[in-house]
């Protein structure tokens, strides 16, 4: 491959990336070669990555156990911290069991690719995550894409596909590019109808959505009713690490058949610690759960407001917003106007988001201060006046 070539077509059609060194990511205010930014781009939606009881977990758990799962689960890295952790999972989750991976998309990658077989039908979501489309691909079975969020358009192509293979439908919870959320209702009345097993990633709805935070299942009263339920714990539990939850049998089959279990090192117990003292959290401290909604929602209505173009969501406080301008070098210039401004907001262009969708995802935190929110609304008010009057770059 000729990678200076492809370095350059990426250049010229606005789709370089690089890595930036940025301190203070999980917070609310960041720091940027020696500046300080209103941090719109976070996905610590609780504000759990420091939070005392989570941070007191897993440094007593360094100290105890180590920094190391000294193998994989199956050999010697399923110690106390992780069964407790799988536990506590279960219970929130309102499942049998749960068995936890060192990553989300990790998850993904071992769950699907277990459970599809070569000779399955995968009926997926068009704008799910990469690490779904990915495991899809891993597990070589077929894949039929229906469109996003259309349960109609699904129950044409479930009808249609004649046979005996086995049926999965797979589908994020919450749309991490467009802060929209599947219909679950409906998704789980096709996948009974039609006895295909439902999978659902609900990275961003956990801990954010539902009485108990247990996320979009629970919101829409379906705790426990989904089949086979995947959640990192990267975003709302503020550490790291994957799950999934459902009936004893499927997770002993993922412990047989699941190769990105069998083949990869033990989540380390201090994660676990601090993974499990982040659930309690997420269940004592509700206000937390109900302070990012209303930021949430306060972002978007005043976004609204002042004329620029949101995706819509049927969950209003769902903590991302994303702020569609359409070609990749016009996101570009948002991002950077923002950041003249003092404000980290992504810009997110293709292949994460179709041509012609780039967009800013804005994302909130329950530790968002409102007048900070209040001042990014009127720089946003700034921009979009300028822009409106050909002052726009």
């Amino acid at each position: 491959m000729d990678f200076a070539a492809e370095l350059e077509r990426l250049k010229e059609g606005q789709l370089y990336r690089t890595t930036r060194v940025i301190a203070g990511g999980a917070r609310p205010w960041l720091w940027y070669q020696g500046r300080r930014y209103l941090n719109l781009s976070s996905s610590n939606y609780l504000g759990l990555s420091d939070h005392p009881k989570v941070v007191e977990a897993a440094v007593a758990s360094l100290y105890d156990e180590g920094f190391n799962a000294g193998g994989s689960c199956l050999i010697t890295g399923h110690g106390p911290a992780h069964a407790a952790l799988e536990a506590a999972i279960a219970r929130h989750q309102g499942t049998e069991r749960s068995l936890v991976y060192a990553a989300g998309y990790q998850t993904n990658l071992g769950v699907l690719s277990a459970l599809a077989t070569r000779e399955a039908v995968i009926f997926s979501d068009a704008l799910n995550h990469a690490s779904l489309i990915d495991a899809a691909r891993l597990s070589r079975a077929r894949v039929v894409v229906y469109r996003h969020g259309d349960p109609n358009h699904l129950e044409e192509l479930l009808r249609a596909e004649g046979g005996d293979s086995p049926r999965l439908i797979v589908t994020d919870g919450v749309f991490s590019m467009d802060g929209d959320v599947a219909p679950l209702a409906d998704l789980l009345a096709l996948a009974e109808r039609y006895q295909a097993l439902l999978v659902v990633d609900d990275a961003h709805g956990l801990g954010v959505l539902g009485e108990r935070g247990a996320g979009l299942a629970e919101h829409f009263g379906l705790l426990g009713r989904i089949p086979v339920a995947v959640g990192t714990m990267s975003k709302a539990l503020g550490v790291q690490g994957g799950f999934v939850a459902a009936r004893a049998q499927v997770i002993d089959y993922l412990i047989n058949r699941s190769r990105a279990f069998i083949f990869s090192s033990g989540l380390v117990a201090p994660v676990a610690r601090a993974a499990l003292a982040a659930v309690e959290v997420v269940q004592a401290e509700g206000w937390r759960r109900q302070r990012v909604q209303a930021l949430a929602a306060r972002l978007r209505r005043g976004l609204g407001a002042q004329g620029w173009q949101l995706q819509p969501t049927a969950v209003e406080g769902v903590p991302i917003v994303a702020l569609v301008v359409g070609e990749a070098e016009r996101a570009l210039q948002l991002m950077e106007r923002l950041r003249e401004e003092g404000i980290w907001a992504a810009a997110i262009r293709p292949p994460t988001v179709p041509p012609g969708t780039s967009r800013l995802r804005l994302a909130l935190m329950a530790t968002h201060e409102d007048d900070a929110i209040e001042w990014a609304l009127e720089v946003f008010g700034r921009i979009r006046s300028e822009w409106a009057h050909g002052e726009g770059r």
